[in-house]
């Protein structure tokens, strides 16, 4: 039986380039948590799980517990996805007594550094702002609006 070298390499040729345009994508939009979660639906879709992805939930710990690891950005999606069930506005701590009220472990010997940590990245994504204000040492935090909500509003 012959093989079709050339039809083979045609087929690598634009599988490579599929996948060059893909990675140029993922460099573009790869903090995009809305091109994530669009890339999170397609995989699973295509392996024939159709239950789609969870916005802004924290991660299942149930996993997590099993093997002792977490996957990359498990703490900062955990942190993520209290603010939604939080009030208006918010400190270090509300996110602290949530966390540890839905049950995730926080494993850092000063739980306080790595939520301000979490919040900083949240606030350079442009997520989150500070209101200026401070609930004694503590910086009190709020979603931020984004342009379409404040034409809106």
């Amino acid at each position: 039986m012959a093989i079709d070298l050339k039809a083979f390499d045609r087929k690598i040729n634009r599988r490579i380039k599929k996948l060059e345009r893909f990675k140029e994508f993922a460099k573009e939009f790869g903090d995009d948590l809305e091109f994530r979660e669009l890339i999170a639906e397609f995989i699973t879709s295509k392996n024939g799980n159709h239950s789609t992805p969870a916005v802004n939930a924290v991660p299942d710990t149930t996993a997590a517990a099993a093997n002792g690891s977490r996957p990359r950005g498990y703490f900062l999606g955990a942190v993520q996805g209290t603010i939604p069930h939080l009030g208006k506005e918010f400190t270090s701590q509300d996110i602290e007594n949530k966390l540890r009220a839905m049950g995730v472990e926080i494993r850092a010997a000063n739980a306080n550094i790595s939520i301000n940590e979490a919040l900083r990245t949240l606030e350079e994504r442009g997520q989150i702002a500070r209101t200026g204000k401070r609930n004694k040492a503590q910086i009190i935090w709020r979603l931020a609006i984004s342009a379409v909500e404040s034409r809106t509003a």
